[in-house]
């Protein structure tokens, strides 16, 4: 007996900020299920395998959850992973089909194995930074009097910050 597995979390909508652990979720499915990273153009009813941007994780228990951050991508047997580019992406949780097999799409009946998508795309955002760019070093402040302090972001949301002071730090 098949049972359909469905995407829980992350359905579509979602900001997961990369380096944020978040808890993938999903029901259903049989002995196994693989959970994949896909390009926000995929959609149920046709062949999403151009769209596989990578695998985010293999090999668990069915109607569970996961805990990751969306940093990286792995392929489907682990041994090459990349990082993932910040963009609109779909997950797919693929699982056993009538044959116990890990089927996306069988190419001789021209339908899908048992799968589901994110109802629509979610973002995968980077993680802000702060860099300081003055002082970079080396520099000498004297006591009373001012200092320029220079710094860039990147996606750095809040315009409040604290600055500290390390002596030989």
């Amino acid at each position: 007996y098949v049972t359909p597995v469905q995407v829980v979390f992350p359905n579509g909508g979602e900001n997961l900020v990369q380096t944020v652990d978040f808890t993938l979720s999903w029901i259903g499915g049989t002995d196994r299920v693989d959970l994949v990273l896909v390009e926000e153009t995929a959609t149920a009813g046709s062949d999403p395998s151009a769209a596989i941007v990578g695998w985010i994780a293999t090999a668990q228990k069915p109607g569970n959850t996961v805990t990751r951050n969306a940093k990286k991508v792995c392929s489907q047997d682990g041994q090459v992973c990349t990082d993932i580019t910040p963009g609109r992406y779909k997950m797919m949780a693929v699982s056993e089909d009538e044959l116990g097999l890990m089927t996306v799409w069988d190419d001789f009946t021209n339908l899908p194995g048992n799968w589901d998508l994110s109802n629509s795309a979610f973002t995968i955002s980077p993680a802000a930074t702060l860099t300081v760019v003055v002082p970079n070093g080396g520099e000498i402040g004297s006591q009373n009097s001012g200092f320029i302090i220079c710094w860039a972001t990147i996606d750095l949301k809040s315009q409040a910050g604290n600055i500290e002071l390390l002596k030989n730090g």
